[in-house]
């Protein structure tokens, strides 16, 4: 989905569109539609089976979303009332019966503030958010599905159906909110669900997250007597949860669920763009931790004097925070070490922390907040790639080249697409904040590049 403000914006959208879809489902053909800004995004569940019956299991809420891709979704909806949910279960239903369907569909709808709703679409199959409608009603509707392809009748009638309470799912993803939610791939270094609530993945400590595929790596699903109760208790489970060496999503939902404009449930499809989202910073003990942890590991960066055991005292630079830890330091010590676990002492208080080492860059689970510290101290200064000062245009994450636009010898002004990457289902176009000359072009359409590669050299135009 592209948003097209003006008509000179609308030949690059489209394109890049159809490609898009043509990339994931062999099918380039397009919709234009009027969009509907500040709306909320509502669909119903509705099932059906052969015998001509067919029930909505009550609505949920998917307006947090990036890139039109939803990342929190909640049952029942805070904008939604009996006697709305009604209209809009009646409104799924007829949908669904118009075209004879059967099985388990998705009605979906855009929901503006004078209460009228919009069909947008209607996904034929369960969705990634389906355990929401089943811990709120407490069916199985995986089993509802089998059933009904067997030829059997719907379990329950629209009357029978009970929802009880409220529940909440997040989708963690594989990406870094503070880089638009750049895809991310690699190894997973550490991987701790958290316990008490249901989390839905195929994961473990060690595996590999590959480019070519949605960014979702899991989701988690928090059921409560009140919103109030099932946003804490969601809250505070991606707080325990533990996803280590591959940047993620997790600290910015549990923003999300405890803000406070999402807390009053007032969160429309503009959520995003209203409220810009700020990452944990490392505090000194923080980075004290990383250091000693890199130092009890064997030591890496400039020891603080000459010794034959590493751990006689080191020096790191984390970002701006350099850290002196020397033999006998009592501010931070590690008293045990077990797997991805470390029990460590600071200022006389003890607390358990995950962490996972790789050469010089410590990945570091505390406080709910994932961090990665890297030591610095000894490294080169690095120009920052991308930018025009240093004439290389570098690829910001894995992903396949869709298009490249750039010709060596031209001229491209600002902002003019150079190289297009493809990444986890959507396209990425790279551009310069300059106008530059290019020099060379070092990659092709359909290539696999990697984070850094080079991709573009140029000069100033």
């Amino acid at each position: 989905m592209r948003l097209v403000r003006s008509k000179s914006e609308l030949a690059e959208a489209f394109a890049q569109a159809q490609s898009e879809a043509e990339h994931a489902f062999g099918d380039g053909r397009l919709l234009i539609e009027p969009a509907l800004e500040g709306a909320r995004h509502v669909e119903v569940q509705v099932f059906a089976d052969s015998h001509g019956n067919c029930v909505h299991l009550g609505e949920r809420d998917c307006s947090v979303q990036r890139r039109h891709q939803k990342l929190i979704e909640e049952s029942p909806s805070p904008a939604v009332d009996p006697a709305l949910r009604s209209e809009m279960g009646k409104a799924a239903i007829a949908a669904a019966r118009s075209v004879g369907y059967q099985g388990a569909g998705t009605v979906e709808f855009l929901l503006g503030a004078d209460r009228k709703f919009w069909f947008m679409e209607m996904n034929t199959r369960l969705q990634v958010e389906h355990p929401v409608t089943e811990a709120l009603t407490g069916l199985d509707l995986v089993e509802w599905q089998l059933r009904v392809a067997r030829g059997e009748v719907l379990p329950l009638r629209q009357d029978e159906i009970r929802f009880s309470g409220h529940a909440i799912e997040v989708r963690l993803c594989a990406e870094d909110p503070e880089r638009e939610f750049l895809p991310q791939a690699g190894r997973l270094a550490v991987w701790r669900p958290a316990s008490g609530v249901r989390t839905d993945h195929a994961l473990e400590s060690g595996a590999q997250i590959p480019p070519w595929y949605d960014s979702m790596i899991a989701k988690v699903i928090a059921h409560g007597a009140s919103r109030d109760e099932a946003r804490e208790r969601l809250a505070q489970a991606l707080d325990a949860t533990v996803a280590l060496g591959v940047a993620t999503n997790k600290s910015f939902l549990a923003q999300v669920l405890r803000e406070d404009s999402f807390a009053r449930g007032e969160a429309t499809t503009r959520y995003l763009a209203t409220h810009p989202f700020a990452a944990p910073r490392p505090d000194p003990t923080t980075c004290a931790i990383g250091a000693a942890l890199l130092a009890r590991a064997g030591g890496f960066g400039e020891w603080t004097r000459w010794s034959n055991n590493p751990a006689h005292g080191m020096r790191a630079r984390f970002g701006q925070n350099e850290i002196a830890l020397a033999s006998g330091d009592a501010s931070v010590r590690v008293r045990a070490i077990d797997g991805d676990a470390a029990r460590v002492e600071t200022e006389g208080r003890e607390e358990t922390v995950h962490y996972a080492l790789e050469g010089n860059v410590v990945y570091l689970a505390r406080g709910g907040a994932s961090y990665r510290l890297e030591n610095t101290l000894l490294a080169p200064p690095l120009k920052r790639a991308g930018h025009v000062g240093d004439g290389r245009l570098a690829a910001p994450m894995n992903g396949r080249v869709v298009a490249v636009h750039a010709k060596a010898g031209e001229r491209f002004d600002a902002g003019s697409l150079l190289v297009v990457l493809e990444a986890m289902k959507m396209e990425h176009g790279l551009s310069l904040p300059a106008a530059v000359k290019v020099k060379a072009v070092h990659v092709a359409a359909g290539i696999q590049v990697s984070p850094g590669q080079l991709l573009v050299e140029f000069e100033p135009a």
